[in-house]
């Protein structure tokens, strides 16, 4: 082989693997590769036998557009919408793409970024289509509201609802937001936050958009009371029921919560701790309200992590005690 021809074979060689090492075009009938997307639709191109749409891709970061056959790639925004697309064969719409934090707007397609809130909405917005809503950003804790899109942003309760806000396109509430602290309030339909119980309730608050109850919360260390909506937490017990109490608008129980100790009652409001047993049983119990049995419990001794032995030596003995000596003693008989 003369050195041109090799030369102009291996150009070719390269070539051929170089593109499909980059996969650039697949038939519809194949998956995307993880780290592509799809940029081009050509439907039931004669490239795929007539019968499946050949799509063109490119790496994720390449270019700032996709047509929307997948998922919006992690860490990117749809920011506007051009609807069936020609470049997406006019049968997928186009989305134009940009970074997370690049701007602070994107349309209502894939969630809302983790740290960030929604803090206004234009509804089926022009830029989006006329398809999709228009959400402007927020770093979460920038502000102290949000309307009611995605999570509630950590360390935060809401503690205000106004209901379908203009300001939230007339669609969605708009929460008031607060820090948790002790002794704060924040609206029903979101959870407790770990670590905290609720010690009164206000049923159907205007705080809350007259839909919600506002919860009153204290921390748990700092606490001798709980209303029965959430379970009594790890190391406590409920000594005492007052059923439909109104504190606790008169819908939850009140429960009064000890911490546990080794030797004390509990109302049957919860399952008895681990590593303790029931010494005494009283049936329907005042004290629980009548509805619950209340316990005596005492704390187990703990195992002492020798099967029940003081020490290994003291195991050895008795093992050879009840064992190993009367076994032999059989044998040399």
């Amino acid at each position: 082989m003369n050195k041109k021809l090799y030369f102009l074979v291996t150009l070719l060689m390269m070539s051929f693997f170089q593109s499909n090492a980059n996969a650039l075009s697949i038939c519809s009938n194949e998956s995307v590769p993880d780290g592509y997307m799809v940029s081009q639709v050509s439907p039931r191109s004669s490239s795929c036998g007539g019968v499946y749409d050949l799509y063109g891709l490119h790496a994720v970061g390449d270019i700032r557009y996709m047509c929307s056959v997948t998922s919006v790639p992690n860490g990117y925004l749809v920011t506007s919408i051009d609807p069936l697309n020609i470049d997406c064969g006019q049968v997928y719409e186009r989305y134009n793409l940009n970074a997370v934090g690049d701007v602070m707007y994107m349309c209502s397609v894939g969630s809302v970024p983790q740290g960030y809130i929604v803090t206004s909405i234009n509804p089926l917005s022009a830029d989006c289509g006329q398809i999709y809503d228009r959400y402007g950003l927020h770093v979460a804790g920038d502000l102290l509201y949000m309307c009611a899109v995605g999570p509630i942003p950590q360390g935060y309760i809401v503690t205000g609802i106004d209901p379908v806000s203009p300001s939230c396109g007339g669609l969605y509430d708009k929460y008031s937001l607060g820090a948790i602290i002790d002794n704060s309030v924040m609206c029903g339909g979101n959870p407790i936050p770990v670590g905290y119980v609720v010690t009164s309730v206000t049923p159907r608050s205007g705080s809350c958009g007259g839909v919600y109850d506002l919860y009153n919360l204290s921390s748990i260390a700092e606490s001798s009371v709980m209303c029965s909506i959430t379970q009594v937490p790890n190391g406590y017990v409920a000594t005492s029921v007052t059923p439909l109490n109104g504190s606790c608008g008169g819908v939850y129980d009140l429960y009064y919560i000890n911490a546990l100790s080794s030797s004390m009652i509990m109302c049957s409001v919860s399952s008895v701790p681990s590593g303790y047993e029931i010494t005494a049983t009283y049936p329907l119990s005042g004290s629980c309200g009548g509805v619950y049995d209340l316990y005596s419990i005492e704390l187990i001794e703990q195992p002492d992590g020798n099967n029940g032995f003081g020490s290994v030596e003291e195991g050895v003995a008795e093992f050879n005690a009840a064992v190993l000596i009367p076994v032999l003693s059989l044998l040399l008989n």
